[in-house]
């Protein structure tokens, strides 16, 4: 865990870390979540692949997760739902929500350093329509994102808020975002600062348009949407396959006045 101490060498009594090799208190992102209730938690997370679904509840607030080794490629949580995956109990399938890889509904989050990807795969299931695949879905207030990666296809990240009456304010810093169609969307007040979108190849579409980068849905009563500020684009698709936005207006919310300054 380098300079973030270990087991035997706590920083905090409210540090906790997560080894998929089992050098740490926990082997899962999750069983290390379900462990820190209450506020202000911090998880170290070693190198390795973790292969699951998370969820951090509204009441575990001022979470850090940090990735041990400093470079977002080598912590990586990922799985692989799509809006229409079938859920195990037989009760439909998961929707866009449901896909995610990672969901956050606590304020006070902050991640550094890691990598959240949804590598489903449109080609695997080429008769599906719910081909949305979130890798993370953020609703919580003043969350932040240091040096992180979010990989996907279909609506990677989804920067939202819990309910139309709740303005989640989100900071993104460095971080690096690829996908193919609305892969930048949701209601929240997210700032994007010095990030990388990087737009992919399509190989169910033989002919453009591919999709669109953002997507945001912002609340008639928020004044703020989404702000872009010395960011770049690039692509693996020739010249015109993709457009910069556009404006989502869901039928949860037919008020949306959706917002993007670049």
């Amino acid at each position: 865990f380098g300079r973030y101490g270990s087991p035997a060498d706590r920083r905090t009594p409210r540090t906790l870390y997560v080894d998929p090799h089992g050098r740490g208190d926990f082997t899962s992102v999750q069983s290390a979540v379900d462990a820190a209730g209450g506020d202000g938690w911090t998880l170290v997370l070693a190198p390795g692949t973790y292969r699951e679904t998370v969820s951090v509840d509204a009441g575990r607030t001022g979470a850090t997760w940090i990735g041990a080794s400093g470079d977002p490629r080598d912590v990586v949580i990922v799985y692989d739902n799509a809006a229409g995956t079938p859920k195990p109990d037989g009760s439909g399938t998961y929707g866009t929500s449901g896909s995610a890889t990672t969901t956050v509904r606590a304020d006070g989050f902050t991640a550094r350093a890691l990598t959240f990807a949804n590598d489903w795969l449109r080609a695997d299931r080429p008769d599906w329509t719910g081909t949305q695949a979130v890798a993370i879905k953020v609703m919580g207030d003043r969350s932040a994102f240091h040096d992180c990666r979010f990989l996907g296809h279909q609506d990677t990240l989804y920067a939202d808020s819990r309910d139309l009456s709740l303005f989640a304010r989100q900071y993104y810093e460095r971080c690096y975002v690829e996908g193919d169609v609305d892969f930048v969307f949701g209601r929240a007040t997210a700032v994007y600062e010095h990030c990388h979108f990087r737009t992919l190849v399509r190989t169910d579409l033989d002919a453009a348009p591919y999709g669109f980068v953002f997507a945001p849905s912002t609340a008639g009563a928020n004044p703020r949407g989404y702000l872009v500020i010395r960011g770049r684009v690039s692509s693996e698709a020739p010249d015109g396959y993709y457009k910069l936005a556009r404006p989502w207006v869901p039928s949860s919310d037919t008020t949306a006045r959706p917002m993007l300054t670049v």
